[in-house]
């Protein structure tokens, strides 16, 4: 299997590709690929089979395409940032669960460490070219709740201590992913959420969990309903 890596620029089969200096220099001083050698180049237009054409890996020639596009699923994890860390596990846990978009937000107990989109970009790519999933989630811009809560038709909330469960597949075309924070939701925000018609309270279990255990586990469920 071919390594893969992330590449924002168009890429068709048949051409000579120039890669950013930064890929270029992954290629020859990190890896120590040489020409010839062959890597794997993916965005939004598939899988392609790319080699080297010389030892500085300066330029490639695609050669062919490996795998048509593979659409993300329809999920977008709107989750209320935790302490550095925990985002980090929680970036690319979300990304290899297949996201298409990852919404952090500020609540009344979100710990205030200050978010670095470029950074978490950073990181869903490295984590897209690990689990070698054909696409990179989107990182929104740091919302409110109340912002996030009113760009979705569809949301579950992970809640706790309730017993309700993820809805029917019809009810799941497209959904979002509530998880809290740490210290959980105020009681101010609990009544809002609760009020809220398209916001349903699911459960995870008998336990309280960390927020980068909730967000697999709710991942893990609610993918099961699309």
């Amino acid at each position: 299997m071919l390594k893969q890596f992330y590449v924002k620029e168009s890429l068709t089969a048949q051409t000579l590709f120039k890669p950013a200096e930064s890929l270029s220099k992954r290629l020859s001083r990190v890896l120590r690929l040489k020409a010839c050698d062959k890597i794997a180049l993916f965005n939004e237009a598939g899988l392609f089979e790319a080699e080297l054409k010389d030892d500085k890996a300066k330029e490639l020639w695609i050669s062919q395409r490996l795998k048509a596009p593979v659409r993300p699923e329809p999920v977008t994890l709107l989750i209320c940032m935790p302490k550095k860390d925990a985002m980090d596990r929680i970036l690319r846990q979300a990304t290899e669960m297949g996201v298409k978009a990852i919404q952090p937000l500020v609540s009344d107990f979100t710990v205030k460490d200050k978010f670095n989109i470029e950074r978490a970009e950073l990181i869903v790519v490295e984590a897209a070219e690990q689990c070698e999933r054909l696409s990179v989630p989107v990182i929104h811009k740091v919302r409110t709740l109340k912002e996030a809560v009113l760009e979705h038709s569809q949301i579950c909330w992970c809640a706790e201590r309730t017993d309700a469960k993820f809805g029917e597949p019809h009810l799941m075309d497209e959904a979002a992913l509530l998880v809290g924070p740490e210290g959980g939701f105020s009681d101010v925000e609990k009544e809002y959420l609760l009020a809220q018609e398209h916001v349903v309270p699911v459960g995870l279990g008998r336990f309280v969990l960390r927020a980068d255990t909730a967000v697999v586990a709710g991942l893990s469920r609610l993918l099961n309903q699309l």
